[in-house]
């Protein structure tokens, strides 16, 4: 496994975690430690700057999929193939307590900013929130269908986004349990959500190729990005729209049966204009 360095360009540890596959990893809040979910369905706990391995943690009876680190740095959740979510203390590398209550794999584990809560999303559909440090269960979050892949708590901790096979992003109060929002508009499965560090805006990414870009005020969607080949394109519900490199015949607006290519329809419907790839989309 290699560690990189954004600002260099190249990469800035190897570690060798002994397994052929990586299936988690997390830093720590402070960014002094990394945590890797290996393929003996173990984790190990690596100082980052010397590569040295402080913890390894080996309860699990499956393979860990997710790993989160609280607040303080002082605990790590995992989730697991077993179906259970394992609390973690980062200084003895003891199981502080035992999470029971999903009835299929568990894909994605996160901390409330507040540390007093952990969500968990499964593959049996449902996602559940846990008081820390006990283990209870305060919240039991039906989906309506389909697994779950990912879970995340908004910055200030009023919101929990949970997405899937659905095809729906929800939008949760983790005190309550209350669903507020359902956000649709990708054709394939949800594999990830990340909130912007502000809470405003909410990122998506699908099976579909997308990666949707949620305004959270309304909540709807403010612009969808589009990877291709040889470049990239992002459009908004509104007209406006960006691309660069070579992405001509890859993507187009439709009118009833009708296709037009990006530009041919600029000078008709005010709504429909270039930006230049530096100006922002709104």
């Amino acid at each position: 496994m290699y560690l990189w360095d954004p600002t260099s360009d190249g990469y800035a540890r190897e570690l060798n975690v002994d397994t052929d596959h990586v299936w988690a990893q997390a830093f720590t809040p402070d960014g002094t430690r990394l945590a890797t979910a290996n393929d003996d369905d173990s984790v190990r706990v690596w100082h980052r700057a010397s590569g040295r391995q402080e913890l390894h943690l080996t309860e699990h009876r499956g393979r860990v999929r997710s790993i989160a680190f609280s607040p303080d740095g002082r605990l790590i959740v995992t989730g697991c193939d077993d179906r259970i979510v394992r609390l973690w203390d980062m200084v003895t590398g003891e199981c502080t307590a035992t999470l029971s209550g999903h009835k299929d794999r568990v894909y994605a584990v996160a901390f409330h900013p507040s540390g007093e809560l952990v969500a968990s999303a499964s593959n049996d559909g449902t996602a559940r929130l846990w008081r820390v440090p006990s283990g209870d269960c305060l919240h039991v979050l039906e989906h309506g269908g389909g697994r779950l892949w990912t879970a995340a708590f908004s910055p200030d901790g009023n919101l929990l986004a949970t997405a899937g096979d659905d095809l729906a992003i929800r939008l949760w109060d983790p005190a309550r349990g209350v669903q507020l929002h359902a956000l649709t508009g990708h054709t394939k499965r949800i594999s990830s959500v990340a909130f912007h560090p502000s809470g405003e805006l909410l990122a998506s990414a699908g099976d579909d190729g997308l990666v949707i870009l949620w305004d959270l005020a309304g909540p709807r969607q403010r612009a969808t990005l589009l990877g291709l080949p040889e470049g990239w394109a992002a459009f908004t519900p509104t007209g406006l729209y960006k691309s660069e490199g070579e992405v001509a015949g890859q993507f187009w607006y439709v009118i009833d049966l009708c296709r037009f290519e990006p530009g041919e329809l600029d000078g008709y419907l005010p709504g429909v204009r270039r930006l230049r790839p530096e100006e922002v989309l709104s």
